[in-house]
């Protein structure tokens, strides 16, 4: 796990001291190393940090090269499947100087180019650059777990792990309008959109080729998650018991690739189902020794101790909990916005319990996310909104603006506003489950930013923004769960829950792996029929449930509390139980 970044110029030498600040500017990703290269006629400049987690030794240093210093790579992330794709390429005769999954990676670039993105089971951002042809390639894992940013005019790419580095080397613009206008709809900005102008972050699962000479840059997507639900083998899995046999040898499967490492792997536990199951899975892949890692509070409506302390007890864990104040909270508020990169409302549970595992010495934990966008959990998002969408093809088009103007009405929106303001865009801009998902989701409308800013032309840039062109375009009305679940992934998941893990796990040099956000979980569990994800119990996560079946019963049916922001006046939810 590390942080990367480099300068390539057409024809001018690049400037040692502009590399110098994008790698300082990471330092906190990789403490454990760093590593510069220069080319010979000095237009190509690859900076690395290191936080060492497969090869301790000096032998994962990188920028890391071939023999025939053809090809350079920098490389930030963890291949899960590098000692399976290692035997084969030794069955063929390679070999190798060091026992990282980078070497393994850059070789595999070699025998297969591209092509090597699809061999790969893991999360990463790359970087590789080819002498012979003059040619930059870029790629990002298929979920965009690890992030990359890049700006580029007709001179030059730059790019970074994170946007701040490039800034601090004198990339990239003002605030970007459209950029704020996105935040305060989502809580969070979609690749590939970034906060300022000039700087553009490479999508999930994208990879990116820059020619030197002519500046020419060519993209593409090698796996989206919607494109599963296109490969002929929909809902192929119909019957209970074989889905769950499917499941569990699938989540048993990841657990034990996201265990791959030569340090201990801990575990964030907050009590919640899917870190819950994250653990036990851990244990039955053969983890005997556990580390795990929660926040608890004095205040009982946030208080979640009961059920992690359950869990650890359960799972026979080395329990470490934090019993966090609100002092803390407000005392540590300056470094956690300083750490935030990209504007998002989430992420502080991340950063507070990566700090607390850090500061006992851990460098890798596991976390549950993804398990709600893939176990269709969200009540509102996969049940309330295609009721409420169907609701609306039976309501009489000629009474949907005469209604929405009567929930307009000042004596009618004052009772309930939020609700109101969010029925009454329904029955304006609903046509498409899309649409009513981004109202669904919404935290401002249109006419509330327009009324946010001093700066009327930036108020009007930033309402204008059109969210429905970073949500997927392969969604149809077939079936809605599974839809919801491809609009989650890539709006909630992607936009939000990822890159507040990376940057604020990374902030403290904490590689942060999420065995339910993977490819091959991904694939399966797009085989199944969106039925089968439920029971007639209202089980929330019933199939995951069913799956790891010794999560105990007063942790699958708690009341989903989450964690509150506690700085400001009041409180608001920012996270879920996962």
């Amino acid at each position: 796990m590390c942080g990367i970044a480099g300068i390539v110029s057409k024809k001018n030498p690049i400037e040692t001291k502009c590399l110098l600040r994008l790698q300082e500017a990471l330092s906190h990703r990789g403490p454990d190393d760093q590593g510069m290269w220069i080319n010979n006629d000095q237009t190509v400049g690859l900076a690395h940090t290191r936080l060492s987690i497969i090869d301790l030794t000096q032998s994962g240093h990188q920028p890391m090269h071939t023999l025939d210093s053809r090809y350079t790579i920098i490389f930030n992330g963890e291949i899960y499947n590098y000692q399976k794709l290692k035997k084969e390429m030794e069955a063929q005769g390679e070999s190798f100087f060091s026992t990282s999954d980078t070497e393994v990676l850059l070789k595999l670039w070699v025998k297969k180019g591209r092509g090597a993105l699809d061999r790969v089971r893991g999360m990463f951002s790359m970087v590789i650059w080819d002498e012979a042809e003059s040619k930059l390639t870029l790629a990002r894992d298929p979920f965009g777990i690890k992030p990359l940013y890049f700006s580029q005019d007709t001179n030059y790419l730059a790019f970074a792990s994170e946007t701040r580095a490039l800034r601090a080397a004198g990339f990239g613009g003002e605030i970007d309008p459209k950029a704020a206008g996105a935040f305060l709809k989502w809580g969070s900005i979609p690749a590939p959109m970034t906060f300022h102008q000039g700087i553009e972050s490479l999508m999930p699962g994208e990879w990116m080729e820059w020619e030197q000479h002519t500046g020419r840059i060519a993209r593409g997507i090698y796996w989206s998650y919607a494109g599963q639900f296109k490969s002929g083998n929909r809902s192929a899995v119909t019957d209970q018991k074989e889905a769950a046999e499917l499941v569990r040898q699938t989540l048993l499967d990841s657990v034990k690739h996201h265990l791959v490492s030569d340090v201990p792997v801990g575990a964030f536990l907050s009590g919640g189902i899917d870190s819950t199951a994250v653990v036990s899975l851990m244990r039955q892949a053969g983890q005997e020794r556990i580390t795990t890692f929660s926040m608890t509070f004095d205040d009982h409506d946030l208080d979640e101790s009961y059920y992690s302390r359950l869990a650890a007890r359960t799972y026979q864990t080395d329990h470490y909990e934090w019993r966090v104040k609100k002092d803390e909270f407000r005392a540590l508020k300056n470094e956690f916005f300083e750490d935030m990169d990209q504007p998002t409302i989430d992420g502080l549970n991340t950063w507070m319990v990566a700090r607390f595992a850090r500061e006992h010495g851990c460098k890798v934990v596991t976390s549950g996310v993804g398990g709600d966008e893939f176990f269709y959990s969200y009540d509102g998002a996969f049940n309330l909104l295609p009721a409420m969408m169907n609701r609306l093809r039976i309501f009489p088009s000629v009474l949907k603006k005469p209604a929405a103007g009567i929930l307009g009405l000042p004596f009618i929106s004052k009772i309930h506003p939020q609700k109101t303001a969010k029925i009454r865009s329904f029955l304006e801009y609903t046509a498409t489950l899309e649409q009513g998902y981004l109202i669904y989701r919404q935290l401002f409308s249109k006419r509330e930013i327009l009324e946010m800013f001093d700066d009327k032309d930036f108020a009007k840039e930033a309402a204008s923004v059109d969210m429905t062109a970073f949500l997927p375009q392969s969604c149809d009305d077939t079936n809605k769960q599974q839809n919801v679940s491809i609009l989650e992934t890539s709006r909630y998941l992607g936009s939000q829950l990822l890159p507040d893990s990376d940057k604020f796990s990374m902030a403290h040099a904490l590689e942060l792996r999420v065995p339910l956000v993977d490819r091959v979980v991904a694939e399966n569990l797009s085989r199944i029929d969106s039925v089968l994800f439920y029971d007639r119990r209202n089980t929330p996560k019933a199939l995951l449930v069913e799956t790891v079946d010794d999560i105990p019963d007063d942790i699958v049916y708690r009341k989903n509390r989450g964690l509150q922001c506690l700085w400001g006046n009041g409180s608001k939810t920012i996270h879920g139980n996962r």
